[in-house]
């Protein structure tokens, strides 16, 4: 991703953004690892009734605001590779989660979106910091050119 579509999904996501839940791993004061969170916007949007008016805004940000969000999504994680298999990818997930479980209280529930089958080493940390796994995608690929030879994804391990 370059920094410009970075800029521009941060932009988007603004209205919905709590910090508390966007962790950074430093070493040595250089950044090597990146957890991202976000609310889960559903629980609040089911108020509004679809309808993103005036009034649905203002109901939007008063549920914000002042009610209970029970669920946050891990969306967006990522260690450098110099220090992938230290255990920094478990390091964050777990501070950030014991941090904001125990301080905050505001969100008790966590779901890691978008861990396929390809991906053991994910499915592997969620394991090791006590998660339950759900939901594993699985993907398919479809050949256009039957003529090419099929090769599944390799396994990142």
């Amino acid at each position: 991703m370059t920094q410009q579509k970075g800029e521009a999904l941060i932009k988007q996501l603004k209205p919905i953004l709590d910090e508390k839940i966007i962790w950074l791993g430093y070493y040595k004061s250089e950044p090597i690892a990146f957890y991202f969170n976000i609310p889960d916007v559903n629980q609040l949007i089911k108020h509004i009734n679809g309808k993103l008016n005036i009034l649905g805004k203002l109901k939007f940000l008063w549920y914000k605001r002042f009610s209970e969000n029970q669920k946050m999504l891990g969306v967006i994680f990522g260690v450098v590779p110099e220090h992938q298999g230290k255990g920094v990818d478990g390091a964050i997930i777990l501070a950030s989660l014991n941090t904001i479980h125990n301080l905050s209280k505001k969100y008790p529930l966590t779901e890691i979106k978008g861990i396929g089958d390809f991906n053991k080493k994910m499915i592997l940390v969620i394991k090791q910091v006590g998660g339950d796994i759900n939901k594993i995608h699985t993907t398919y690929r479809y050949l256009f050119d039957r003529e090419k030879p099929f090769e599944r994804m390799k396994p990142i391990l």
